[in-house]
């Protein structure tokens, strides 16, 4: 539902779900009713969200990538615009499936290096050979 929050300012009212900020959750409204309802303000809906790696100082990396994909998953859901901001790459804001899905896949692989097989050989080389066996080699050869 929509409604008029402090002045001219809107926002929508949702009932409240586990992980929403506390900022967001209208204390007034739960004091006089019971029911926990959170605020979407209209100010938010027009600008873009970002989800920040380093906003969470003190917590370890495991902890910081669950809580960021549950955030994607839930502006995906919602089609809310946001950026995703990682150390080293930076995701621009967007909405939408593919862009969620987008963000989700740079969380998953996050950090990690290509495998040390996968980078290629300089040409006429071969990994795992024993220098010594192919020296002897090249040398019974001539």
């Amino acid at each position: 539902s929509s409604c008029s929050v402090q002045g001219n300012d809107h926002a929508e009212l949702r009932p409240w779900r586990d992980g929403d900020m506390s900022q967001r959750v209208m204390w007034k409204r739960y004091a006089r009713s019971g029911q926990m309802v959170v605020a979407q303000w209209e100010a938010d809906k027009g600008s873009p969200q970002w989800l920040d790696f380093n906003a969470f100082p003190g917590t370890d990396h495991e902890l910081r990538f669950s809580y960021l994909s549950w955030l994607v998953i839930e502006r995906g859901k919602s089609g809310a615009r946001f950026g995703l901001n990682l150390p080293g790459q930076v995701i621009e804001p967007d909405s939408g499936q593919a862009h969620a899905t987008r963000c989700l896949r740079s969380l998953a692989m996050w950090g990690e290096e290509k495998p040390r097989g996968a980078l290629a050989e300089p040409h006429g080389t071969r990994r795992n050979v024993d220098s010594t066996k192919a020296a002897a080699k090249a040398g019974a050869g001539l």
